[in-house]
């Protein structure tokens, strides 16, 4: 008979805390086997009281007996495999609802290195990614086929189903390998150990097929200043935050809707010093006045707490709910469960082909001598009522050059109207490009500042869009689309810039324009003889 286990790798040296924290959760020892190389010890919930039904006080009125109410009980179970010689890991087999006590201790990367070592890629049944370009978060994708080329630029993978094309070692069952790895089979829990060295042998060997993922973040260091740049982000108002649909628990995926009334609380060690509800979703903004209002300087001191559909309670650090991404030392972060991620070699070199596919091309220089000296005429031409505008700034003067030496479509400060989705209120003012010329609408942006150069190319994608839907009229027909950077560095391609947040924000920017038949390019130009660092005089 097959048996079915979601097993778990811990490292050796968490035991203490990790035994400690079981048995608060309730879990109590009941025996233990020695078997081969390791001890293998079972953990029960004696002495589960239950959780309430909460729809009971609705309904009683139909009961037969409405003396005392209902419980829901779920009793729960844990099989640890310890190691009898100095061995890393221990393995973990969770049965029920025991899983929600392992997440801090466990290896999260345990069951993607197990998959990428078992299977080519052409058995995969299912896969979960993240989405960092695009207008995706997340998705579940199921396969009747897999093409290993399926990966996307910005994915990052941290769910497969699967089945193992070694079909006499694994059998033809589903495999699931997230942070754990769920696999039947017909090996008695007594024989655990057995279990344990089939999988450790796959993963001795070497990857059979590598897939853009996450990269874990173990310098504490580094963790330390990632943690306080978080909240002085958040209290900014500048943190780039998002509540996943799919919450992991090892192989199970929980929907995030099948949540109730969240709280925000602020910890003093373990306890709660206070709490605050803030609604049946995480609002960062509400998020960010508890924080700036408590005066919280530390991220792990601010924790949700949560009741799930199956009337489960969960506190969990708000690192390990929501998930942030920032930029430090020029290194996009992401946080999941908890902990910090970047990204891996495979997650680079999609992205990395992806924009190498961009048109990319040298123009002419931005002269600082000329700009000034124009602008020097331009100030007396104003200033003796002979000019026909008051616009002074280098990124007009660069595209007024352009349109009179190369014939571009002069389209800077020329603004659309959006009608407001407000009741009252303006409508919106909307640039669709700077330069126009042969179907083609530029956008460009002059600036030392990568958030500018970003801020340029979701400006750029706004106005498609807007065009695309027809909401901006214009009688200048687009097929494709530029974004022209003017930088002063010698720039030979967008890599150069080093800046992984702004290679996201292009690639999101390439992907859209695509999506709606239109042509990509990018021009980049030096900005020569500049004295000093600029002042931005818009």
């Amino acid at each position: 008979m097959k048996i079915q286990y979601n097993i778990y790798r811990m490292e050796n040296n968490s035991i203490r805390n990790f035994l400690r924290k079981i048995k608060k959760a309730g879990l109590v020892k009941q025996g233990k086997i020695k078997n081969d190389d390791h001890t293998l010890v079972f953990f029960f919930s004696e002495n589960n009281k239950g959780h309430d039904v909460k729809w009971w006080d609705t309904y009683k009125v139909f009961s037969k007996n409405t003396a005392s109410a209902p419980k829901n009980i779920f009793h729960y179970g844990l099989l640890a495999a310890i190691p009898k010689k100095d061995k890393k890991y221990i393995y973990l087999a969770s049965l029920g609802k025991s899983h929600f006590y392992l997440s801090k201790f466990i290896d999260c990367d345990f069951g993607i290195e197990f998959a990428v070592n078992l299977t080519h890629g052409q058995s995969i049944l299912l896969k979960k990614s993240r989405y960092f370009t695009g207008i995706r978060k997340g998705a579940i994708t199921s396969y009747q086929e897999f093409d290993i080329g399926n990966f996307e630029p910005g994915e990052s993978v941290d769910h497969l189903k699967l089945k193992a094309e070694d079909k006499k070692t694994w059998g033809d069952s589903s495999i699931i390998c997230s942070d754990s790895i769920q696999i039947s089979q017909e090996i008695k829990p007594e024989y655990f150990s057995s279990l344990i060295k089939k999988i450790e042998s796959v993963l001795t060997s070497k990857p059979l097929i590598s897939i853009p993922k996450l990269e874990k973040e173990n310098d504490q260091t580094a963790i330390d200043e990632l943690d306080l740049k978080l909240v002085e982000s958040i209290k900014k108002g500048e943190a780039i935050a998002s509540t996943s649909d799919f919450m992991m628990n090892g192989s199970h995926i929980t929907l995030s809707h099948e949540c109730d009334n969240f709280y925000i609380i602020k910890l003093a060690g373990r306890k709660t010093e206070k709490e605050l509800l803030i609604g049946n979703q995480l609002d960062i903004e509400k998020i960010k006045s508890f924080i700036t209002t408590e005066g919280i300087n530390d991220i792990n001191q601010v924790a949700v707490r949560y009741t799930d559909s199956n009337e489960i309670k969960w506190k969990k650090k708000l690192k390990e709910v929501l998930d942030f991404r920032i930029l430090h030392e020029d290194i996009q972060y992401t946080t999941k469960n908890g902990d910090w991620y970047s990204f891996n070699e495979k997650f680079m070199e999609f992205l990395k082909k992806s924009l190498e596919s961009i048109e990319t091309i040298k123009m002419d220089d931005l002269d600082e001598d000329d700009y000034i000296n124009w602008k020097l005429t331009k100030e007396a031409s104003i200033n003796n009522g002979t000019s026909t505008n008051k616009i002074t700034y280098r990124e007009y003067y660069f595209n007024e050059k352009l349109a009179q030496e190369k014939g571009y479509l002069l389209l800077d400060r020329k603004n659309h109207t959006i009608k407001t989705l407000a009741s009252v209120g303006n409508n919106y003012q909307v640039e669709l490009a700077d330069l126009y010329a042969n179907e083609e609408a530029i956008s460009l942006k002059i600036s030392e500042d990568k958030a500018q150069l970003i801020y340029n190319a979701f400006q750029s994608l706004t106005a498609l869009e807007l065009y695309c839907q027809d909401e901006i009229k214009t009688k200048n027909k687009i097929k494709k689309v530029a974004l022209w950077i003017v930088h002063e560095d010698e720039i030979s391609s967008i890599f150069d810039f080093n800046s992984i947040q702004l290679l996201l924000a292009i690639e999101n920017w390439r992907a859209k324009a695509q999506s709606y038949g239109l042509g990509v390019k990018i021009y980049h130009s030096k900005h020569i003889n500049v004295k000093k660092k600029a002042t931005p005089t818009t």
